[in-house]
């Protein structure tokens, strides 16, 4: 025989049964005599063979009896009944049960040819078992795998369906906000200049005044043209233009510098608490755009004679610059959006400063270099505070940079 197998041997006529393991042994296979029934059943619970053979007349349990128990308890074990001329109905009996096949004993060299033929038969239906079963536990592996890449694509494409809806509620939004920015400005624009071409002005001091209506829709309009053309270009992937050391200290005496002018002209005092000399790596003119755009927005939407304070601390490798005013304040529910591509505050009809963009473009700008933003209110009326959150320098490479502008 091609395959060797591990074989039970349950025979209750020990000699007979030393002589067929001793053949089966020659054979190759590895071989256990029983000749007990319930001893038998312990060793098949235990250490249960590719094949059992059973003699119909065994002690403790009987062939029957056995065959019943092994049929009963899943083991999945082939069994080769063996019985002596004239018990047919004894062998059609364990069919029943669930024998293999049975064997009518003969003289030893012919019934061991028979136990051989049998072995082979049965033997090719256990390989091909085994093999159905390594092709069910294949087959259900694959298709575990599958369905776990069917859940995770699923998650995906309905993450990916939501952002495409939310995407297109955004486009809806930037159209409303396109359609606000540039036609009233446009609209004022044009009117005037007719007003003007059509010499329906009393002097030239209305005139001059036209003239400034203007130039201030220009520069509205040029403001909201600028921010939108920089917003995507970061979202098409813009990348610093340099990185270098920036001081903490001189890149807020430089945004306060810029937003000094209208803060003055509104009332609004600039408080500087910024101290120490930490430092950031980064491109230093994005850098202050950002801080003055935070800047700027915290003036415009100060009371008069309001107050906008700027501090600093640094923990954990982090500096966190906070810009807070006493402001207008933003409604709990509205928090969530500001800063996000193309949001605004406020119901976009009623608005009438800002385009929603400058808050988007410094969460890019921050992003670019590692930080976050992150804006905090506690509601209408109460003002606001924006943090924006960079990477220091490591002490070391500050002292470096020292070293090397001395």
């Amino acid at each position: 025989m091609a395959s060797k197998r591990r074989l039970l041997v349950c025979e209750a006529n020990e000699a007979r049964g030393r002589s067929l393991v001793e053949f089966l042994a020659g054979a190759g296979h590895d071989v256990q005599l029983e000749t007990d029934g319930a001893v038998a059943w312990a060793t098949l619970q235990s250490v249960p063979p590719e094949i059992l053979l059973v003699d119909s007349e065994l002690p403790g349990l009987n062939g029957l009896e056995l065959l019943a128990l092994v049929s009963a308890s899943g083991l999945n074990t082939p069994v080769v009944f063996m019985t002596d001329a004239g018990t047919e109905n004894t062998a059609a009996e364990a069919l029943n049960l669930g024998a293999a096949c049975y064997l009518v004993r003969s003289s030893a060299k012919t019934f061991h040819a028979t136990v051989e033929g049998a072995l082979h038969r049965v033997g090719y239906q256990v390989d091909l078992e085994a093999q159905n079963r390594a092709l069910l536990a294949r087959l259900k592996e694959q298709n575990d795998n599958l369905e776990r890449i069917v859940a995770r694509r699923t998650i995906q494409l309905a993450a990916a369906l939501d952002e495409l809806r939310a995407l297109d509620a955004r486009k809806s939004e930037f159209l409303k906000l396109v359609s606000h920015e540039m036609r009233t400005p446009l609209t004022a624009i044009i009117g005037f200049c007719e007003v003007i071409q059509q010499g329906l002005y009393e002097d030239q001091a209305e005139m001059m005044e036209l003239q400034s209506h203007i130039h201030l829709a220009g520069q509205r309009l040029m403001s909201f043209v600028n921010d939108a053309l920089e917003l995507f270009a970061w979202y098409g992937g813009r990348t610093l233009a340099e990185e270098l050391a920036v001081r903490g200290t001189a890149l807020a005496d430089t945004a306060l510098n810029a937003v000094g002018g209208k803060a003055a002209a509104k009332g609004v005092r600039l408080r500087n608490l910024i101290e120490g000399d930490w430092q950031v790596r980064g491109d230093p003119t994005l850098l202050h755009s950002a801080l003055v755009r935070v800047l700027d927005n915290a003036v415009k939407y100060s009371a008069r004679g309001g107050d906008v304070v700027v501090s600093a601390e640094t923990s954990d490798g982090f500096a966190t610059v906070t810009v807070r005013d006493h402001g207008c304040g933003i409604a709990p529910e509205k928090l969530p959006r500001l800063g996000r591509p193309l949001e605004i505050a406020g119901d976009i009809d009623h608005h009438s400063e800002g385009q929603g963009l400058g808050l988007a473009i410094v969460r890019e700008i921050l992003r670019a270099h590692g930080g976050a933003l992150a804006l905090r209110s506690e509601g209408s009326g109460k003002g606001t505070s924006v943090e924006i959150r960079l990477p220091c320098l490591p002490r070391a490479t500050q002292q470096e940079v020292v070293r090397n502008h001395a």
